[in-house]
């Protein structure tokens, strides 16, 4: 697993305490066909640690998320607000306070691409060097999509983690591809590929990421009353303006 999905991926790593949970037979795909603000869930794949290239396989639990039209015509937009991301999927991965943004999906609505995802924030992790153990600030970042390929090299090691560097497997020799699969309204799956920037001490790497690999359904109404979401829109959502919500905070 690359530095980056043992620091940051989102219960897709052995490290990572998370419910692994069958989908409903009831959870219907997401509509992006509908332009109603709403919420809905997202359940992203859990790959062992060892098989980034591994694909749908199992997912974790059903996280909620907030689709919107985006501004640019043709486009839907879903926001994982900052909270959830930062109290429930870095629960365990020391996110510094305040410093987590919304993780953000635009969408084509015709064709299903990702258009773009995002996600950063600053980590307090762990990091060694031989028999050196110290806490450091990782600032990180990740940028997936559909639109561009995507893969990675065999494993390295640094700073006591191990890196699967991200490559272009139309140029590098050396990488493993992993395919881009646009959004598909009849499963409600997606495959988004792309990296994982991380900086610390100096260093900095780009490692593949495999955040991009999920599952989006709707919410129906007895869970939504039950997760005590009220259908108002995130404060990211709510604002004009796009981007993450939490990423200047």
């Amino acid at each position: 697993m690359p530095f980056l999905r043992r620091v940051l991926v989102l219960g897709l790593v052995a490290s990572i305490e998370v419910t692994i949970a069958p989908t409903p037979a009831s959870a219907k795909p997401m509509r992006l066909s509908d332009a109603r603000p709403r919420w809905v869930t997202v359940r992203f794949e859990a790959s062992p640690e060892d098989a980034p290239g591994q694909l749908d396989t199992r997912y974790g639990e059903a996280l909620p998320a907030w689709l919107e039209p985006d501004a640019a015509p043709g486009r839907m937009r879903v926001t994982i607000p900052a909270h959830w991301v930062e109290s429930r999927l870095l629960a365990s991965q020391g996110a510094r306070a305040g410093s987590v943004s919304d993780f953000t999906w635009l969408f084509d609505v015709r064709t299903g691409d990702v258009v773009s995802a995002s996600l950063s924030g600053v980590l307090v992790r762990r990091l060694g060097v031989g028999v050196l153990r110290f806490e450091a600030d990782v600032q990180i970042r990740t940028e997936l999509g559909t639109l561009a390929a995507g893969g990675f090299r065999r494993p390295e090691t640094l700073l006591g983690e191990r890196i699967f560097e991200f490559c272009d497997p139309s140029r590098d020799e050396g990488c493993t591809a992993v395919p881009a699969v646009p959004y598909d309204p009849r499963t409600g799956y997606v495959n988004a590929v792309g990296f994982v920037d991380a900086r610390a001490l100096h260093v900095t790497t780009r490692s593949f990421s495999d955040l991009g690999e999920a599952r989006f359904e709707e919410l129906d109404e007895a869970t939504l009353r039950s997760a005590a979401l009220d259908g108002a829109a995130p404060r990211a959502a709510a604002v004009s303006a796009p981007g993450p919500g939490g990423a200047d905070r």
